[in-house]
């Protein structure tokens, strides 16, 4: 039993793994040349066994080239060298985002993804890599970018400020008016407008090891305009409110469209499209909602302060009153 304990004690005394760096096994190696030690001694210092030191001094040529190339792409933590399967696949692509990036063209991964099966396909049509399958996998991705010291960063990026106070002066005026009106959840709804920039760049680009920011471009704001709307617990939803520049698309039919389709000069949403649609889509589809679900025929619609919601002559209501606005005070909407 005794031999068993203290057997089971040296078990638990192994020494722990330490995976060294190259750049560990590089100094290992310096130490070495410089009679520093024995392997025993150089184990114990840097954590390792002496066979790891030997082996590590053995192949000192390899780690002292593979060091160089990393070093190169600021990588300083690579541990194996291990080679890739795709090695001039990726040196290929390496180069190519050397390029792009010159140029501030703004890179995401699920571009380098696309580009890196363009050239692996190449590299099949010329012979290379013919017995080989290839996926630009996230996992592929990941140890890509490590192995040549990729980060993704935001080009740009702020985040405005909420008032707080605000907010919550206005969560009691909500509760009350809603009070007042004797609403239920699939009474209250919301709309808001958001852009579909369809010829905007990223804002994030894969950027190499001595890039500090992501340069970009001037942007293309080619947009159109949609709204959304719904009642709290989702029971009603109308059709997507879609604004574009063209009265009558190319091509498009416009009745056979999902959406309620509408049109400006820059495809902004404007009082008199705003009015339009809430007396001519919301009223109508919250009293025909209202009769089918066997309630009276009244709701309370919630907006942000954007010009374009007010109505300049008088509030927006419907005709008899039951149907209403309250709009939410400046910077709380993200809150």
């Amino acid at each position: 039993m005794d031999g068993l304990q203290g057997s089971s004690t040296n078990v638990n005394r192994k020494r722990r793994s330490n995976f060294l760096t190259l750049v560990e096994k590089v100094r290992i190696i310096e130490d070495f040349e410089a009679g520093c030690g024995t392997h025993d001694f150089l184990g114990k210092k840097y954590g390792v066994g002496s066979s790891t030191v030997t082996r590590i001094i053995q192949k000192k040529e390899a780690i002292r080239e593979a060091v160089d190339k990393f070093k190169e792409y600021g990588v300083n933590n690579r541990r194996t060298l291990k080679e890739q399967t795709f090695p001039l696949l990726e040196e290929a692509l390496y180069i190519w985002i050397l390029q792009q990036r010159q140029s501030n063209i703004l890179l995401t991964v699920d571009i380098l993804k696309a580009k890196a099966e363009l050239l692996f396909k190449m590299f099949q049509d010329r012979g290379l890599y013919a017995v080989h399958g290839f996926s630009a996998s996230d996992g592929w991705m990941h140890r890509f970018k490590q192995r040549f010291g990729l980060r993704v960063k935001a080009v740009t990026g702020e985040k405005a400020s909420v008032n707080v106070e605000a907010y919550l002066n206005f969560k009691k005026v909500l509760q009350k008016k809603i009070q007042e009106m004797q609403l239920s959840l699939s009474q209250v709804f919301n709309a808001d407008e958001s852009a579909l920039f369809i010829k905007l760049l990223a804002t994030r680009s894969v950027v190499t090891c001595d890039e500090t920011v992501a340069s970009g471009r001037k942007q293309n704001k080619t947009r159109y305009t949609f709204m959304p709307c719904s009642n709290i617990d989702g029971s009603l939803k109308l059709p997507l409110y879609f604004i574009c520049t063209a009265a009558k698309p190319r091509g498009i039919n416009i009745e056979e469209l999902p959406v309620s389709y509408n049109h400006s000069k820059k495809a902004w949403m404007t009082r008199l499209l705003f009015r339009q649609w809430f007396h001519e889509e919301f009223v109508p589809a919250v009293r025909k909602f209202s009769a089918e679900r066997g309630l009276e025929p009244k709701a309370l619609l919630v907006l942000d302060n954007c010009t374009s919601h007010y109505d300049v002559d008088e509030s927006l209501q419907s005709d008899d009153a039951l149907i209403q606005v309250i709009y939410l005070p400046p910077n709380v909407t993200a809150e």
